[in-house]
């Protein structure tokens, strides 16, 4: 008997565009090669689609006082992607 994933479905924030196309300009900007940026934004949306199958594979996202935000992240480089897990009931 093998782990299975548990297979969520990823819905990204109304900011998530803006925020991969300024990401993307900025990497087109430093290196100038288009092909960077779209290997670097190709790994993230990887890496970002393979929390459908391991939600719980971030961190928790804790205050100063401990208090948990409800938020995780994952490191991608040096970036942080921060996510929370959604549990909808089906009847």
């Amino acid at each position: 008997m093998g782990f299975h994933p548990m297979n969520y479905r990823i819905v990204f924030s109304p900011d998530f565009d803006k925020d991969m196309s300024l990401l993307y300009e900025d990497i087109i900007s430093i290196s100038a090669d288009k092909n960077i940026a779209d290997n670097y934004i190709r790994e993230i949306l990887i890496k970002v689609n393979e929390l459908g199958g391991y939600p719980k594979s971030g961190r928790k996202l804790y205050l100063d006082d401990y208090t948990d935000t409800g938020y995780r992240y994952i490191k991608y480089k040096k970036y942080l992607i921060f996510y929370t897990i959604i549990m909808k009931s089906y009847m």
